[in-house]
């Protein structure tokens, strides 16, 4: 499958082990990996686009106390082992 392939909803959620749901969460809040629009209503990743999705949300374990991880272009910051009772 080459890098301009693309990839239904299902297709893609299955190659991000994820739900379709959540796919269509992060399109909600103009999150996640970028999407295709086409004919006004249907939805196709490409293949390229969801590896550098993937590769951009790499976390590395032992880099500080905090995760930061870029989610769309929005970055989230949470401590770790920041629980109620800890």
């Amino acid at each position: 499958m080459d890098a301009d392939h693309v990839l239904n909803e299902k297709q893609a959620a299955g190659l991000l082990c994820c739900s379709r749901a959540l796919l269509r969460k992060w399109r909600a809040a103009s999150a996640g990996p970028p999407w295709v629009r086409l004919g006004g209503r249907l939805v196709r990743y490409r293949r390229a686009d969801l590896d550098a999705f993937v590769a951009a949300n790499r976390v590395t374990p032992g880099e500080g106390s905090r995760d930061e991880r870029i989610v769309g272009g929005v970055a989230e910051r949470a401590r770790v082992g920041n629980r109620r009772g800890q």
